[in-house]
C-alpha cells in the first residue's frame, strides 16, 4: 500500500466529480479538497480522505478544534449554516460524531515524528497511517489463531490473507479506523473465546473507545463467561476469579457508560442532524435504500459501486449461516454487527462494515481448502480492492 498509493498518484487523474451518490458530485470537484485543511498536507496525502480530517483534527487540535467545522442547533439540510468553530465557538463541531481511541493513539504515536521535526500534520498523518498498519496486522494475527482454532492452520492463513484483499481491507492503510477496530475487536473475541476474559476485557473496553459498535462486543463476552463458569460464578461472587472475570467481561459497558457521560449528547446531535444516522433507524434506512434503488437504475456509476456494496453484504449474510453450525456466539455477534450498520439510516459502506464480522473471513477460509475456489476468490476480490484504493487516493468516494 505505501508503494501503490503514491504511485497511482503519479501515474493518472481520474475526471471528477464522482456522481455515484446524490450528494457526491458537490463534494468531489478538484476544488473540494482545499476547503479541508486536515486533507490538504503533501505528506502521505494518499493515505488520507472523507473522514480521515475528523481523526486528524481531534489528534491535532482536540474535539474543539477551532478550524474544524460546526453546525447551529437548529441545523437541518433544507437550510443548512455551517461555519468554523472559530466563527461560532458556541454550536457543536463536527469531530463530536467520531469516537476518541483511534484520535488519541495518533496523539500518543504522532510525538517521536514532532520530536525528529516534523510538521504537525505529516507526524499526525505518519501516525494515523502506522497506527492502522500495526492494527492490521493484530487483526491479521488474531483471524489465524481464530481460523486455526475453528478449523486448522491452514485455515487462519487464508482468514488472514483473506482480511487483506477483501474490496474495503483499503481502509486499513489509510487514516481510518478500521484496523485499530479490527485489531481491538477479534483480538477481544478471540481472548474470550479462549476464556481469558482480562485481556479481552481490556480490549474490548479499547474497541468501545473506537468504534460505537464496539459496545456490541459485550454480548459475546457474556455468553462466553456464562458458557464457561459464569452460571456458577453467579452465585460465588465472593471468589476472586469470578468477580475479576465478571468485572472484565462488562468492560464494553463501562466504556459506553464513560463516554455517555462525557460526550454522548454531542455525539448523537451530530450523527442525527448532519450524518443522518440513529441506531435502528429502520424508516430512514428503508428511505436510504429507495434512493439507492433509484441511483442504480438510472447512473451507471451507481450501479457499479452499489454492486460491490450488495456483493460483500451478501456474502457476510450468507457467512453467518456457515459460522452458526461452529460457533453459535460468533454469529450472534456478526449479526449483530450487520443489524448495528444496516439499520443506521444511510445506505453505503456496506463493505466497510462487514469487515467486522469475523465470519466474512472465516468461511471462505474454510472453503479455500478448495484450490480452486482460493484462487477464485483471490481473483474476484483484489481488483475491486484496487478499484477502490484508487478512488480514494484521488477524493473520489470510495465508502
Amino acid at each position: 500500500m505505501l508503494i501503490l498509493v503514491p504511485y497511482l498518484g503519479a501515474r493518472f487523474t481520474l475526471v471528477a466529480p464522482d456522481r455515484t451518490l446524490a450528494w457526491t458530485a458537490a463534494a468531489t470537484m478538484p476544488e473540494s479538497q482545499t476547503r479541508h485543511t486536515y486533507l490538504t498536507g503533501a505528506f502521505l496525502n494518499g493515505h488520507v480522505a472523507w473522514d480521515s480530517e475528523y481523526y486528524l483534527s481531534i489528534a491535532v487540535a482536540g474535539y474543539d478544534d477551532p478550524a474544524m467545522r460546526a453546525i447551529p442547533p437548529d441545523f437541518n439540510w433544507k437550510n443548512q449554516v455551517i461555519r468554523t468553530l472559530a466563527e461560532k465557538p458556541s454550536w457543536t463541531s463536527m469531530n463530536y460524531a467520531f469516537f476518541p481511541g483511534y484520535p488519541m493513539l495518533i496523539r500518543i504515536f504522532m510525538t517521536p515524528f514532532l520530536l525528529l521535526g516534523m510538521e504537525e500534520l505529516a507526524a499526525a498523518t505518519s501516525a494515523g497511517v502506522l497506527v492502522s498498519l500495526g492494527g492490521t496486522l493484530a487483526a491479521m494475527l488474531a483471524l489465524y489463531r481464530l481460523g486455526r482454532d475453528m478449523l486448522d492452520r491452514d485455515a487462519g492463513i487464508r482468514a488472514s490473507f483473506y482480511l487483506l484483499i477483501a474490496p474495503a481491507s483499503m481502509f486499513m492503510a489509510m487514516v481510518y479506523t478500521e484496523g485499530l477496530f479490527l485489531a481491538l475487536s477479534f483480538s477481544a473475541l478471540m481472548f474470550a473465546r479462549e476464556r481469558r476474559f482480562v485481556p479481552a476485557g481490556i480490549l474490548a473496553f479499547l474497541a468501545t473507545f473506537t468504534k460505537a459498535g464496539g459496545v456490541l462486543l459485550l454480548l459475546p463476552l457474556f455468553l462466553y463467561w456464562y458458557g464457561s463458569d459464569g452460571r456458577r460464578a453467579i452465585f460465588q461472587m465472593g471468589k476472586g476469579r469470578h468477580l475479576r472475570d465478571f468485572a472484565f467481561m462488562l468492560a464494553p459497558a463501562l466504556a459506553y457508560g464513560i463516554f455517555t457521560l462525557t460526550m454522548s449528547s454531542q455525539f448523537h446531535f451530530i450523527e442525527s442532524n448532519y450524518f443522518n444516522r440513529n441506531l435502528l433507524n429502520i424508516q430512514g434506512t428503508l428511505a436510504a435504500w429507495k434512493e439507492a434503488v433509484g441511483l442504480m437504475a438510472t447512473n451507471p456509476q451507481s450501479l457499479a459501486y452499489y454492486t460491490v456494496e450488495l456483493a460483500c453484504l451478501t456474502a457476510g449474510i450468507a457467512s453467518l449461516v456457515w459460522m452458526f453450525r461452529h460457533d453459535k456466539v460468533l454469529t450472534l455477534y456478526s449479526a449483530a454487527i450487520l443489524l448495528f450498520s444496516l439499520t443506521s439510516g444511510a445506505a453505503q459502506g456496506m463493505h466497510r462494515y462487514v469487515l467486522a464480522l469475523p465470519s466474512f473471513f472465516l468461511a471462505p477460509a474454510a472453503l479455500g481448502q478448495h484450490k480452486s475456489f482460493d484462487r477464485a476468490w483471490i481473483m474476484l476480490n483484489l481488483p475491486f480492492m484496487i478499484i477502490l484504493l484508487t478512488t480514494f487516493v484521488f477524493n473520489q468516494w470510495a465508502g
